[in-house]
């Protein structure tokens, strides 16, 4: 359980009570607890007037404190979810969400039980060439690979050149990896690029973040005549 979440104790009809913090919460054998995933279905006439109430009193408080609030105040039915729980809330965490994907029963818990289905986006297959290498990745369709790709969650018309080196990374959709570029724990957002021979190295705990339409330069040395 990660700090700040909150968890429900189910009553024997299934109703929500003592909703605490996590960090508040000490496991005893056979009790049962949930986590609260930070997702509520709520009657929109009776949010509104929630939001309207604590307007009127002025408490600043946001929909998800109002919603734990009414949780408290008029109880709440749980729907159990037993499968995979990838919280973002950070640039660490989205990180560590993508990697998850790369475990097969993550994969297929997420989005083959129950698929997710999004605009389609119907395209050529992704090109592998002959001197690409990939090894534990997912890859989009309508890229191009002719380096090395590993440990990396890959979107769609990504191309990475030959002798490139990417590990441990999520190359949004669009991305360009130029030759001879090497990136490590790296996270780059849509149609950014990374010229030939940049080197970008993050850690797990720091990836390092490329923006959106960003170019990325290898440092040119001076030559003196």
């Amino acid at each position: 359980m990660l700090p700040g979440m909150l968890v429900l104790e189910l009553t024997d009809n299934g109703l929500a009570r003592d909703l605490v913090p996590a960090e508040r919460i000490r496991h005893v054998k056979g009790e049962q607890v949930l986590v609260y995933l930070q997702a509520s279905v709520v009657n929109a006439d009776i949010l509104t007037i929630a939001c309207d109430r604590e307007l009127e009193h002025a408490t600043g408080k946001n929909v998800q404190a109002i919603i734990r609030r009414m949780m408290n105040d008029f109880g709440a039915n749980v729907v159990v979810h037993e499968g995979i729980h990838l919280p973002v809330h950070d640039v660490k965490s989205y990180f560590e969400a993508n990697q998850a994907l790369l475990d097969y029963e993550n994969y297929y818990s997420l989005l083959m039980e129950r698929p997710v289905h999004t605009k389609a986006k119907n395209e050529a297959p992704a090109r592998f060439e002959h001197t690409a290498a990939t090894h534990r990745s997912l890859f989009g369709t309508g890229g191009s690979f002719a380096g090395t790709v590993q440990d990396s969650v890959v979107f769609r018309t990504v191309t990475v050149a030959e002798d490139a080196k990417v590990r441990h990374s999520v190359i949004l959709q669009g991305g360009q990896i130029g030759a001879g570029a090497d990136l490590d724990y790296v996270i780059m957002d849509k149609d950014a690029i990374i010229e030939p021979g940049v080197v970008l190295h993050g850690t797990p705990e720091m990836p390092i973040v490329v923006g959106k339409d960003a170019v990325v330069r290898a440092k040119r040395e001076e030559v003196l005549n």
